[in-house]
């Protein structure tokens, strides 16, 4: 079911870019497309957490129409899919590498040192860059899943 929700949710991001280049507009949505449409149209987001030049970090709303690089990552090290238990609680951490999470099920909270905190769900996307600095809180609401993208450098 875990492998099913991720290909699901990484055909979505390809049929972005596809419908985006409008090689899909002239042909009838498939059930695929179909659900992708439900999906945007439901609460996902996509959201970058990183680093500052004062050393804190920070967390901003991204749009896939104004970072299409997303859409289409080439930099990627390695692919993984995670379950957790939920008990996972993290204070201030740096990550050692820069990593795009799709969230598969369940409820994580982060945290960023200027204050922000928000609950990551099912079909949200963190694209996290906090390699230095403060870092990040992490706070495990329930179990959950998650495909892990580890990007190169």
């Amino acid at each position: 079911e875990l492998a099913g929700k991720a290909a699901l949710l990484l055909h979505c991001r390809f049929v972005l870019v596809l419908r985006r280049l409008d090689r899909l507009s002239d042909q009838a949505p498939t059930r695929a497309q179909k659900s992708c449409d439900a999906m945007r149209r439901g609460a996902m987001g996509i959201y970058r957490i990183f680093a500052g030049s004062d050393g804190e970090s920070h967390m901003e709303e991204l749009r896939l129409e104004e970072h299409p690089e997303l859409g289409a990552l080439t930099n990627i090290n390695e692919v993984r899919v995670q379950q957790f238990d939920g008990t996972r609680k993290r204070d201030f951490h740096p990550l050692p590498e820069r990593r795009l999470i799709i969230h598969l099920s369940g409820e994580v909270e982060i945290g960023t040192s200027d204050g922000s905190r928000h609950v990551f769900r099912a079909g949200d996307i963190r694209l996290m860059e906090d390699v230095t600095g403060r870092g990040h809180t992490h706070v495990d609401r329930s179990p959950s899943s998650a495909v892990y993208v580890i990007l190169k450098d």
